[in-house]
């Protein structure tokens, strides 16, 4: 008895692909290896069938109607193509020979328009294999990483015994922080918390990076610097940071933080305080939309405190190095134990206050931190407009001068494999992990991304894919926001 009528072939399947999106390439394929050689009048295992349906004796079919791989091509069909007769899918792309033939495709290459992407992903992506795609940008070399902005909140002790180490700030803000920063084309805000002043332990950072010339009344702001004006005492740095989170001055540190942007932190004092550290990190974890959560923090805490110095004097305590029970001497009151403990939590960087003389060389070991940071990592931005990152081409080329890589388009990082490949994150191409470990590692390796344009659904001409284009990307008008025809 036949099980499938395969009056409905492989080639009857044009039709349906003219009203509907493309159908799946699984049942594409299932239809033609069912099928196989069948032909009017006989069943799958090649038995002659009467006029009254009974079964005659078996018969080896006619050499024209021959089809080996059973991908609905007979083998002289296969010849003439210079297909594989043996091979289901001749070039490898995850499409069947037959298939291949019926949708216009060449069954010998995996690109038939040979614009960098196999029929199949275009297919599945729902642009055109047989006409190369438009190419709209071009995205190379590790320096096109996203850069993630970044705001730095500075805390100052504004106690008797900060003379010295107040004026160190003063001096060196500007040079040995705001310059590196500004020459390394990151986005960053800087955000003080202490007593507004030009003399003694007050505060005052004049332009460039800050906003008032240090004469004025007030500190000021501009893009760059936010300062809240607020007297902070040896012990309550973290007590004053929680207060004047929103209110307490006139710019509450907390409302001049970006949601997108990585946070900073930086206290410098001589003494500890009294909070907890696990109560200001709980206070920070209640506003996860800037600061992250526990299983993923959003900041990150550097302390200049009284502990004992590194070797040499002037190296900052990684996160990675113990607590450090000494102090360093002279110029401390305490070794900070409480804002060690944050660093340690939060990866942060630990140097001894003491060298206040050397602060121009901790900033810049704050601000080249500060720029790794703000990397995220193998991830590139397009400044094309109008393009469909899902569309790139990715590749890889060995420093050593290997194999070129191509790195296959996946949903999302979830669908990252060990295979490796890239998805689409906040408008940017991002590598899976697998992948990036790879090119991270190959500091003379380049990626490159040819991005594809974006989608020409409502540009009022029916493009490959479509069922309909009336010109606007507006549902419920008979021609739905994907171009697909509208019932009722």
């Amino acid at each position: 008895m036949r099980m499938l009528d395969c009056s409905y072939r492989v080639r009857d399947l044009e039709k349906s692909m003219k009203k509907s999106k493309w159908l799946p390439i699984a049942l594409c394929a299932l239809l033609a290896v069912a099928c196989g050689n069948e032909t009017p009048g006989e069943d799958n295992n090649g038995t002659t069938q009467s006029n009254n349906g009974t079964t005659g004796g078996k018969k080896k079919p006619p050499v024209s109607t021959v089809d080996t791989d059973m991908d609905g091509l007979t083998d002289v069909e296969e010849a003439e193509l210079g297909s594989d007769p043996n091979n289901p899918d001749t070039d490898g792309d995850g499409l069947n020979d037959g298939l291949e033939v019926e949708i216009g495709t060449d069954p010998t290459k995996a690109d038939t328009d040979g614009d960098g992407r196999d029929d199949k992903q275009e297919i599945d992506q729902n642009t055109d294999p047989t006409v190369a795609d438009e190419l709209c940008d071009t995205i190379e070399g590790k320096a096109s990483a996203v850069k993630k902005p970044v705001d730095i909140i500075i805390v100052v002790d504004n106690s008797g015994s900060m003379t010295g180490e107040a004026a160190a700030i003063r001096t060196n803000l500007n040079g040995s922080l705001g310059t590196i920063l500004d020459q390394s084309g990151i986005d960053y805000r800087v955000i003080m918390v202490a007593r507004y002043g030009n003399s003694g332990t007050s505060i005052c950072i004049a332009p460039p990076l800050g906003q008032s010339d240090c004469t004025a009344g007030s500190p000021g702001k501009n893009a760059k610097y936010a300062h809240c004006n607020k007297s902070i005492a040896s012990r309550n740095a973290l007590s004053k940071l929680e207060d004047t989170y929103s209110e307490g001055c006139e710019e509450p540190w907390g409302l001049n933080l970006r949601p997108e942007a990585f946070k900073s932190f930086l206290a410098i004092t001589d003494d500890n305080e009294r909070m907890e550290a696990q109560s200001f990190d709980d206070f920070l974890m209640t506003h996860p939309e800037q600061f992250g959560t526990v299983a993923q923090r959003n900041y990150t805490f550097h302390s200049i405190v009284g502990l004992a110095e590194n070797t040499p004097a002037t190296a900052p305590w990684p996160a990675s190095s113990p607590f450090v029970d000494g102090r360093c001497m002279p110029g401390s009151v305490n070794n900070g134990s409480v804002y060690q403990d944050l660093s340690i939590l939060t990866g942060g960087l630990r140097f001894p206050i003491c060298k206040n003389d050397n602060f121009d060389k901790i900033f810049e070991a704050l601000a080249a931190d500060v720029i790794a940071r703000s990397a995220i990592p193998c991830s590139y931005a397009s400044e094309a407009e109008d393009v469909d990152l899902s569309k790139a081409i990715a590749t890889y080329t060995p420093g050593d001068g290997g194999a070129v890589v191509r790195f296959p388009f996946v949903q999302d990082e979830a669908s990252c494999t060990a295979s490796g490949g890239y998805y689409v994150l906040e408008d940017a191409i991002t590598l899976c992990p697998s992948s990036c470990e790879i090119v991270d590692a190959d500091e003379a390796g380049e990626v490159k991304f040819e991005v594809g344009c974006g989608d020409k659904c409502g540009n009022g001409v029916i493009d490959f894919g479509e069922n309909c284009d009336d010109g606007n990307t507006q549902s419920y008008d008979g021609c739905s926001q994907e171009c697909i025809i509208e019932l009722g």
